[in-house]
């Protein structure tokens, strides 16, 4: 139950199934490519693209890379 007190159920998918809802969201097909702990499917529709950035860690928590974001999101602009 959330905190609200709302009779509703929260699913939460985690990286990898959020990253497939996405790549399914997107109409991504094909298959994605691999580089730099990062997975990327790049045929979607509207031109967009789904990439997933992960870094093995045993389950702890690693703060996000800035550097490697940086270099995926300056490829685009917004509208």
């Amino acid at each position: 139950m959330p905190p609200n007190g709302l009779p509703v159920t929260i699913h939460f998918r985690g990286a990898q199934g959020t990253f497939e809802f996405w790549q399914a969201a997107n109409g991504c097909t094909g298959m994605s490519t691999t580089a730099n702990g990062c997975e990327t499917y790049a045929m979607c529709a509207a031109g967009v693209q789904t990439t997933l950035c992960t870094t093995q860690n045993m389950g702890g928590h690693i703060p996000a890379d800035a550097k490697l974001a940086w270099s995926i999101l300056k490829q685009y602009t917004l509208p």
